[in-house]
């Protein structure tokens, strides 16, 4: 991120200020309690509201929060994007992101894995019931 545009640095700043009285350059811990509870009620409306409910806004915070060396943001934006993608399928993640994927590039990683990767899960395409190869 060599630059950072106007309205997310808006946003940055805002958060910054709500922040101002704490400590934030004091590393948020990567255990099981931080992503199993909720966001700060301010920072919850604050990535529901402010910033908006998608990756096209999300992903430019993360960068520059990152580039700024701001890690509390880096990981409250981690936590939002995380939390907005849980219980989505593979395909709702792609399209969420917009990753666009073409069926010769999934067809490509599903040889380089030898996995099906064209569901919500990864099957194994090496194992086959016996009544999938004639053996009974």
């Amino acid at each position: 991120c060599k630059t950072v545009d106007g309205h997310t640095m808006a946003l940055v700043l805002e958060w910054l200020e709500h922040h101002q009285d704490e400590d934030i350059e004091e590393k948020v811990a990567d255990d099981g309690p931080f992503r199993e509870r909720p966001l700060p009620e301010w920072d919850a409306a604050f990535f529901a509201g402010r910033v908006g409910r998608g990756w096209a806004e999300l992903a430019p915070l993360i960068e520059a929060a990152s580039y700024l060396n701001i890690d509390k943001l880096v990981k409250y934006t981690a936590k939002a994007i995380a939390d907005q993608m849980s219980g989505m399928s593979t395909e709702q993640m792609r399209v969420y992101a917009g990753v666009q994927v073409t069926k010769e590039e999934v067809a490509s990683l599903e040889k380089w894995v030898d996995m099906d990767m064209s569901g919500d899960q990864l099957v194994d395409i090496n194992s086959k019931s016996n009544s999938d190869n004639g053996d009974e």
